[in-house]
């Protein structure tokens, strides 16, 4: 049977499970029913196109298609069968249909369907019977992931997804990989050292087979389970399916040309599902991050991929410190403030002790934009009690409250806008240049431009731990052209602090990236020059970041506030005082990372 054939054939089923679950649905069945027959059901498209169809193409071909037809009725609500109950849909058909395509098109390509079916079946039975068993059992609920998951629902997923992986490692190719007839394409033979060939194994070797076989399923089954417990909004149909085929490739299959890929895939992966978790990243933002994680590690190994951690683990870890620094030093001036407004104005200093708690919850993270909104109330009722405050004590008092006040608002904002979970732009505005040196490196071999891809990603770092620690120098920012004062938080300025942070990102960089990359025998300089190239890289592109930013980004007058931001506040009436608008920090970064890779090539080569 040609492959046009057979792709016809697999979509016939594919239609005949969607109208099965219509029809369910108009004879009386919730929505959620209707739903898991699907996501069900079509686990089993996976079994008929290994058996029907043989190209990647067009394997991948109809999952493909209904990753645009799902995302349309998922806007439009048109298949009204297969939403949520409670107003919670989320885009996870579109997930589903996209996992499909991608593992299609990669296992198809390999000629071995099986590695595709590890994934799929743990998503389609191993989710899918989770989700029945945990609502109808589920009665304890798992605190580290949120309560949304049960221990009911855990232990199905677990079980049903290793029966899946079992049933696909021992069954014959093309559905399976031949585990307990040694035939074809071994599933884990590179790892326990399976015959390959025509003939029956004996019954040693056979059970040997088979216990392997219980052992790759349990590990595989133990990732599934774990992805699908800390994924969220309908994550878990990529997570899951992707993260057990590329777990799979880079533990029993390292001789795989994915290999690589797939390692930088699930490890990028996971630390992409936590920050997620963790309010860290947006999902848009998640799912970049692992895309970029997967490519660097594919290119440029554990060193590559371990300096982009070190950026982004650094930056949020000097983030927290600061912050806690941040809550102690409000605290003290809150306390204070209340032992100097305590002949007439108490209720003023309680309100700026208020201010400050508020500010500091916001400062953490969490409930980012409600709390920070509530900082910043709260910071301006307490200019209001400074004033109250000022009349009771004089006008020494009075100066020195309303400054504590106003420095009070000001930091709520900031940190504000800096405790949003990271966007997709804000990902890629930092790790594109050091990707764009990364692939170059692929096509050519020079090791000059993985060290200067490294470069990049100390140039990242550098600038972000200039912000974060930078921001609560003692010393007020001045502008790093001009030398004039700046306002505290804007970009284009620089203080002592700063430019002492700046440096030891950049040289705690270069000196994880020269060590790595000796210790992994990665074919590229790891001498004292590329140390300096490194370590010049991050210095120079904090500095063009903070140039940059003084010259080219906008900034707005804020007249309600009174003061100088650089985003324009949703209500409108602020007014460009310089820069251009189309300039934001996200631009800045992504040209100073671009102007720092040219600075380094031309360095280099």
């Amino acid at each position: 049977m040609g492959d046009a054939a057979g792709a016809a054939l697999s979509g016939a089923y594919v239609l005949a499970v969607l109208a099965g679950a219509a029809l369910l649905s108009r004879a009386g069945a919730s929505a959620e029913t209707a739903r898991k027959v699907v996501h069900i059901g079509l686990g089993g498209w996976w079994i008929v196109a290994s058996l029907l169809v043989g190209s990647a193409l067009a394997a991948a071909a109809l999952p493909a298609a209904f990753v645009v037809v799902n995302g349309i009725a998922y806007r439009t609500r048109r298949l009204s069968f297969m939403a949520r109950e409670e107003g919670r849909d989320t885009p996870g058909t579109v997930y589903y249909a996209a996992s499909l395509a991608v593992l299609a098109l990669c296992s198809f390509g390999l000629g071995a369907p099986y590695v595709g079916a590890l994934g799929v079946l743990c998503m389609s039975f191993g989710d899918g019977l989770a989700a029945v068993a945990g609502r109808r059992f589920g009665r304890r609920r798992i605190a580290a992931a949120g309560g949304g998951k049960t221990v009911a629902g855990s232990a199905t997923m677990f079980a049903a997804s290793f029966l899946s992986c079992a049933f696909v490692l021992l069954a014959a190719p093309p559905v399976g990989a031949g585990m307990a007839g040694g035939a074809g394409r071994a599933a884990g033979a590179d790892a326990v050292g399976l015959a390959s060939g025509g003939a029956a194994l004996g019954a040693s070797a056979a059970f040997e087979a088979v216990a392997a076989a219980f052992g790759i399923a349990a590990v595989l089954a133990a990732v599934a389970t774990l992805f699908e417990l800390f994924s969220v909004d309908g994550l878990d149909n990529l997570t899951v399916p992707l993260g057990v085929s590329a777990v799979y490739v880079a533990l029993f299959l390292p001789s795989s040309p994915l290999a690589p890929a797939a390692a930088g895939l699930a490890l990028s992966g996971a630390v992409a599902v936590a920050s997620l978790k963790l309010r860290l990243l947006t999902k848009p933002g998640a799912l970049g991050a692992a895309l970029v994680g997967a490519l660097l590690f594919a290119i440029g190994g554990w060193p590559l991929w371990l300096v982009l951690m070190w950026f982004f683990g650094s930056s949020n870890l000097a983030s927290k410190a600061m912050a806690r620094r941040a809550r102690a030093v409000r605290a003290r001036e809150a306390a204070a403030g209340t032992r100097h407004a305590a002949g007439g104005a108490a209720g003023a200093g309680a309100l700026a002790a208020e201010g400050a708690e508020a500010e500091a919850s916001a400062v953490e993270g969490a409930g980012a934009g409600t709390l920070a909104s509530s900082a910043t109330g709260a910071c301006s009722s307490a200019v209001e009690g400074a004033g109250a405050c000022a009349q009771a004590s004089g006008a020494a008092g009075a100066d020195a409250s309303a400054s504590e006040a106003a420095e009070a608002v000001r930091c709520a904002s900031r940190k504000r806008r800096r405790g949003e979970p990271r966007k997709l732009r804000q990902v890629l505005a930092n790790s594109v240049p050091a990707l764009f040196c990364a692939l170059g490196y692929a096509a050519s071999g020079d090791g000059w431009l993985l060290v200067v891809a490294a470069g990049a990603l100390a140039a990242s770092t550098a600038d972000t731990w200039a912000s974060e620690v930078g921001v609560h120098s003692k010393n007020s920012p001045v502008n790093i052209l001009t030398r004039e004062p700046l306002q505290r938080g804007l970009s284009g300025g620089v203080s002592p602090l700063g430019l002492a942070a700046t440096l030891v990102g950049a040289v705690s960089s270069a000196l994880l990236a020269t060590l790595l990359f000796r210790a992994f025998g990665f074919a590229v300089p790891t001498g004292p020059d590329a140390f300096a190239l490194i370590a010049a890289c991050g210095v120079a592109g904090s500095l063009l970041d903070s140039a940059l930013g003084a010259r080219l980004q906008a900034k707005y007058r804020d007249p309600e506030a009174g003061r100088i931001v650089e985003k324009p506040p949703v209500a409108g009436g602020a007014s460009l005082v310089s820069g251009h608008a189309w300039v934001t920090n996200d631009a800045v970064n992504f040209m100073s990372g671009v102007a720092v890779v040219a600075l380094g090539l031309i360095v280099a080569l």
